[in-house]
């Protein structure tokens, strides 16, 4: 049995039996259709910033990127300021935000 504790589980997987997001809300539904979210881009590893969402298991938090566009950062200028990001990245952090403001939790589970 792996612990799961070690690992940095993506918060969507492939398979929309592997998770749930909102309110019951499966991932694949026409709300979340595969391919289509930027969710995979975010991480959650307990080794790594606390276990707090990251993207692509990187050291910075969703909840970085959203305050620094909230602060009134550009793209660009965030995209310059950290070269190691994609604007795909910051696309994901954003979906992730509106999810989250929307009462929905992303449910993590095994594979």
């Amino acid at each position: 049995m792996t612990d799961q504790s070690q690992r940095s589980w993506p918060l969507l997987r492939e398979s929309p039996a592997q998770a749930v997001c909102g309110a019951w809300c499966l991932v694949g539904s026409p709300e979340y259709p595969l391919g289509m979210s930027r969710l995979e881009r975010i991480t959650v590893d307990p080794g790594v910033c606390h276990g707090k969402p990251t993207v692509r298991g990187m050291r910075i938090t969703v909840e970085t990127i959203l305050e620094l566009l909230a602060s009134g950062m550009s793209f660009d200028e965030l995209l310059a300021d950290y070269p190691y990001l994609e604007r795909e990245d910051l696309l994901a952090a954003l979906e992730y935000g509106a999810a989250a403001s929307g009462g929905r939790h992303v449910v993590i589970t095994g594979p």
